[in-house]
């Protein structure tokens, strides 16, 4: 701001201001420390030459820089390593140079302190140059140093400019000016404060007196709590305002401004500040309140808004019943509301035309508005205003402004009621047309109806009902409208239309007949209700229906060939104990040792017959581990390849993939029955492409397979063989299905690795096309644990001589179990039934080593029979034998603390290995 433009009371304030802040950097500059100091204690020289906050310089007898601070290296915008060897001289123009030179040769002749100033780039330097003298009394070096004074030239040049202005000021303003040591309790005054309390300048001394002793008496407290305020610890200016009484009698009021000065300690130390005489102002003041009150109760009386606005457009003053009913609060009024902001945005042009009108003289009448609330609702309002005139000039507007929300609501409802009734129809979800019978042209419709069919409302109108109907009913829609033509109405009738962009559209119409006064039909009142989605869900539900028949054709069939495995496990396990047990025992040169190796196949081939039962019937996984899917795709495949040369077979792996929860022999089983499928569809060889894929899926994709939505591993088998239609797909994984010729196949591949894929909690479909190839997707569940490094087993036989109690409630198991135990060394104990083992081993358990207990058992089963042992013998060690694969109830009591779990039929192999894992694990 210009000095011109601030108040005669900011220039003074300001001047007083400024002599403190000259006064304070005098003193800081006069009572610095000079080189006095350094030469008599040269251990602070270091370090005050670093730290002061003006240039110092060392300087040797032939002008040359041999130390300097930083201060002093800013002010000639260089390192201190660049500024040591260069010259004084070299740093200043020609004329400063040689006065520089001047100024040291004469420190050196007088042996003393040497002080001048210069003027550099607009700056002024306040230099001093002190001889160095050594003990011996000889100068050895200049110390130079040199003080920025520009501020402080500036604020007395300032002062001396300002010193006559404010003495005008003050008595133009009747403002006096006071100072006070606070130490001495020296005061001083300015003239027109004298004059302010009726003496003459200088007529009172001490002043101090003169201040204090002309309060008036109620108000000496107001006055005695702004100087306590005053030496309090705040920064802030202190104002008052309080009555004097003059010499002469009058009562003046005085508004007074302190500022409190402080030392470094934070403690007073002077007291400035301004006295103002502003009687006459506050008697206006009070005038203009009592005429503003007077004013503002008529206007409280009012029920319609009251409002004033001055130049600007900001609103200065509003009644009660503007809050109410624009909804701004008090306060929000108090920080200023322009007068637009509460006008509609489509009306504010106009209402700023009409005030430019009224600033130029115009009278603008009453004038219908959209007014805003706060919260942006708006309401219609009738407003009448006229200009405020101040010495000849527009100075704003007041005014009233009228609610015509009641006027306005009656004139709107029959409109509304109208667009009501437009809009219903317009959105209806049925889609309304209206057709004139005779050529059946759509004379109106809806929005739905030309939405729905894909068109503009404009390209409906005029056309033809028959454009739009469906070619395929065609017939059904003249017979619909011949009938209508007859009765006047259609109900429920089912028909197809067609999109502009040809799909097809299933409605059912409803219309009836609007007539003239005649009982002529003019035109149909039609309601096409789109059906489309309906069909869809019905196919939808047809569909779920027969993938819920397929499902539990599935179930029953599995359950079917679990329990048939099972029960041909417990034949198998007969058979495959005995045989092993006469392989042990017979030579291998005897001509039956070959017979047994021969059954020994056969029974292996049954096994695995009864592997792909129990995989189909979802009958459990065996050994389930994080394994990587590359790997295992990778090893699959080389199997496969060794005896399939005229397929060849591409990978496409994903590198980074996750590894999977799975059974490794199931999966591998799986992978190569998928291979030998892709093989059967190439018999003239062909390609095969594995790959792998990290993917996530989402609940919509999962929740029809019954499976968990997240991440999986998606491993894709593609061939470019013959493909399969239609029926075959459907059919691909049901159990005993093959399109191959009869004893070339026992159609259980494809259904066990259905089975499989389903219990590992995983996915399995198929694409094809006849023709087109093949191709089986299977996604399974991602684990959470790395791969780990596999386990060898040992090859060889092994035995032992502890003893072991055998629980099966078949006889034939039961004795080939207790001779293979016999035959590797075991002391064998047999139990016919849970109840049997538990009375056995509540009485024996201290000679029993192992437990090896069938899990499926009439009455007492294994499970129960588990829990049991646990609770006599906690350390009790067991092996899970079943029929059944490692599925749900097995995999229970195996987390119960199981050792291990061996499947029947096992052979002697198998069973020493799984006994000496069990019994060797701590």
């Amino acid at each position: 701001m210009k000095d011109e433009d601030k108040t005669r009371e900011q220039l003074i304030a300001e001047l007083a201001e400024l002599k403190a802040r000259l006064e304070r950097l005098s003193s800081a500059y006069r009572d610095g420390p000079g080189f006095d100091g350094l030469t008599r204690n040269p251990d602070q020289t270091a370090q005050l030459i670093h730290l002061a906050p003006f240039g110092v310089f060392l300087i040797d007898l032939g002008g040359t820089i041999v130390a300097a601070n930083r201060s002093g290296a800013e002010r000639f915008g260089q390192n201190i390593e660049d500024l040591i060897g260069t010259r004084l001289s070299d740093h200043a123009p020609p004329d400063v140079a040689e006065k520089r030179s001047r100024m040291g040769i004469e420190a050196l002749k007088t042996r003393s302190e040497v002080r001048f100033e210069d003027h550099i780039q607009g700056r002024w330097y306040d230099n001093r140059v002190v001889p160095i003298i050594d003990p011996d009394g000889r100068i050895t070096h200049l110390g130079v140093y040199g003080m920025d004074v520009t501020e402080r030239r500036n604020n007395e040049e300032a002062l001396r400019k300002n010193e006559s202005l404010l003495k005008e000021a003050q008595r133009l303003a009747r403002i006096g000016s006071f100072e006070r040591n606070l130490g001495t309790r020296e005061t001083t005054v300015s003239e027109e404060l004298y004059r302010i309390y009726g003496y003459e300048p200088g007529e009172v001394e001490p002043p101090e007196t003169m201040i204090e002793r002309h309060v008036h008496s109620e108000d000496r407290e107001i006055e005695r709590k702004a100087r306590l305020d005053a030496a309090s610890k705040t920064d802030r200016p202190i104002e008052a305002d309080y009555r004097i009484i003059r010499t002469d009698g009058q009562v003046r009021t005085m508004h007074r401004i302190v500022h409190i000065e402080r030392d470094e300690a934070g403690n007073p130390v002077r007291a400035f500040g301004t006295t103002q005489d502003v009687t006459e102002r506050k008697r206006i003041e009070t005038a203009l309140k009592n005429s503003e009150l007077r004013f503002r109760e008529f206007a409280e009386l009012m029920p319609e808004t009251v409002f004033e606005m001055d130049e600007t457009g900001r609103l200065t003053f509003v009644n009660w019943n503007a809050f109410e009913q624009f909804g701004y609060s008090v306060e929000e009024f108090e920080q200023g509301l322009e007068a637009l902001s509460m006008v509609h945005p489509e009306d504010r042009e106009r209402v700023a035309l009409n005030i430019a009108r009224s600033m130029q003289g115009e009278k603008t009448g009453l004038n219908e508005y959209v007014a805003l609330r706060r919260d942006g609702t708006s309401f219609p309002v009738m407003i009448h205003s006229s200009p405020i005139t101040r010495e000849g000039r527009f100075a704003g507007l007041r005014g009233f402004i009228v609610d015509i929300t009641e006027r306005k609501q009656v004139e709107q409802a029959l409109n509304r009621a109208k667009q009501e009734l437009e809009d219903l129809y317009d959105n209806s979800p049925d889609l309304y047309v209206s057709i004139e019978p005779k050529d059946g042209r759509i004379i109106k419709c809806n929005l739905t109806a030309a939405t729905a069919l894909g068109y503009a409302k404009e390209e409906i109108i005029g056309r033809r009902v028959f454009e739009i109907y469906h070619p395929d009913c065609l017939e059904t829609a003249r017979k619909t409208i011949a009938d209508f033509l007859k009765t006047g109405e259609v109900r429920n009738v089912e028909l197809i239309l067609r999109r502009k962009d040809g799909v097809r559209l299933d409605v059912v119409l409803n219309a009836t007949a609007v007539r003239d006064e005649a009982g002529n039909i003019l035109f149909s009142r039609s309601a096409w209700r789109d059906v489309t989605q309906l069909r869809q869900a019905k196919e939808e539900k047809a569909r779920l229906e027969q993938q819920l028949r397929q499902a539990q054709k599935m179930e029953a069939v599995g359950t079917l060939a679990g329990g048939v495995a099972h029960d041909f496990n417990n034949i198998l396990m007969g058979i495959a104990g005995y045989v092993s047990l006469m392989e042990m025992a017979t030579d291998r040169e005897h001509p039956h040792y070959d017979y047994l190796k021969r059954i020994q196949k056969q029974v292996q081939s049954a096994t695995d017959l009864t592997r792909q039962l129990l995989g189909f019937a979802r009958g459990g996984k065996y050994e389930v581990k994080p394994v990587d899917p590359n790997r295992l795709v990778q090893g699959t495949a080389d199997m496969f390849g060794r005896t399939r040369k005229e397929i060849r077979i591409h990978f496409r792996f994903q590198e980074d993939v996750w590894p999977v929860k799975a059974d490794r022999g199931q999966i591998e089983q799986t992978l190569l029955n998928l291979c030998l499928n892709a093989w059967q569809a190439m018999p003239s060889g062909g390609d095969l492409f594995l790959s792998t894929e990290n993917v996530y899926l989402d609940e919509r994709y999962t929740r029809p397979y019954e499976v968990e939505p997240g991440r999986y591993v998606k491993i894709s088998v593609t061939d470019t063989g013959v493909g399969m239609d239609e029926n075959t797909r459907q059919r691909v994984f049901d159990p005993f299905f093959t399109t191959r010729s009869m004893g070339r196949g026992t159609g259980l591949g494809l259904a066990s690795a259905y089975g499989i894929v389903r219990n590992h909690g995983g996915i399995i479909n198929v694409y094809s096309e006849k023709g087109q190839g093949t191709t089986f997707n299977i996604y399974l569940p991602v684990s959470d644990e790395s791969v780990g490094q596999e386990a060898e087993f040992p090859q060889d036989i092994m035995g032992g001589s502890e003893t072991i109690l055998l629980v099966d409630d078949e006889p034939m198991v039961l004795d080939v179990g207790r001779k293979m135990l016999e035959w590797l060394g075991y002391r064998v104990l047999a139990a016919r039934s849970g109840r049997e083992a538990l009375e056995m081993y509540q009485s024996r358990g201290q000679e029993i080593d192992l437990v090896i207990l069938d899990m499926i058992m009439p009455g007492f089963g294994g499970g129960q029979t588990f829990d049991q042992l646990k609770k006599i013998d906690p350390d009790v060690r067991v092996i899970l034998s079943s029929g059944y694969s490692l599925n749900g109830q097995a995999m229970d009591i195996m987390k119960r603390g199981c050792r291990g779990f061996i499947q029947k039929p096992y052979n002697l192999d198998g069973l020493s290995v799984r006994v000496r894992e069990a019994l060797g694990r701590d």
